[in-house]
């Protein structure tokens, strides 16, 4: 099942999409469950997920979508986003927010379907390359391949992420992530740590060094299999 999400404030706009997406699963074997928002502000609560949005750039109130978008990429950096608009040209924009397709208004069932084989191909190849991560201000959704490494103090996680200054900090286990991250690319290389092995820059003695400049320590413990998970990984890759 996916979910799809309509930002929409025009009941008669989103009860159009809506219909066009029923239909559109019911003639590809699809499941969707179908949820709607009609401001900005809904959107960018985060308290909301979705496989798909379906975001209106001419919202009520003080942003639109387009701003609405802006601030969603700032803690989802990877959820596909399609503009529903009046104006095709204002669309775009949308690039800039890496939205990957628009439809413009009133849309019609074809622009729908040609629009969701398009999507969904990104939807898919998303599935299993982010994670969700729960944080006390809302749900951060980040792509797997830009964690640099995860590490516990105590019963805090810190996700050190590419592109930012400070880790994410959540509450949480490490032992949890580490089974929800099973068979991508982390290794375990201490109790305290788990470092993505596409950011590995070299191996030395007992140093992991990441490309974002940090180090991290092999424990006597991980030492041996993180080393031979390393270099499957690493010989795999080149």
């Amino acid at each position: 099942m996916y979910r799809m999400l309509i930002v929409e404030d025009s009941q008669e706009e989103a009860d159009r999409l809506a219909a066009h997406l029923k239909r559109y699963a019911s003639e590809h074997d699809e499941e969707f469950e179908i949820d709607r928002l009609v401001s900005a502000h809904s959107l960018v609560a985060r308290s909301h997920q979705a496989d798909l949005v379906f975001l209106d750039i001419d919202l009520p109130g003080e942003k639109n979508g387009m701003e609405a978008a802006a601030d969603l990429r700032r803690y989802d950096t990877v959820t596909p986003l399609v503009f529903v608009t009046n104006l095709a040209q204002f669309a775009v924009r949308g690039y800039s927010v890496n939205a990957i397709d628009f439809l413009v208004k009133p849309v019609r069932y074809y622009d729908l379907a040609m629009c969701m084989d398009r999507a969904l191909l990104v939807v898919r190849h998303r599935g299993g390359n982010a994670i969700s991560i729960p944080t006390h201000d809302g749900m951060h959704v980040t792509a797997i391949r830009d964690i640099i490494y995860v590490e516990v103090t105590g019963h805090y996680l810190d996700y050190h992420l590419v592109g930012k200054n400070e880790p994410l900090r959540v509450r949480g286990s490490l032992e949890d992530v580490a089974r929800s991250l099973a068979g991508t690319s982390f290794v375990r290389v201490a109790k305290s740590h788990l470092a993505n092995m596409s950011h590995i820059k070299d191996v030395q003695g007992d140093e992991v060094r990441m490309d974002s400049g940090d180090t991290l320590y092999f424990t006597r413990t991980k030492k041996r299999e993180a080393l031979a998970t390393i270099a499957a990984f690493l010989g795999g890759s080149t």
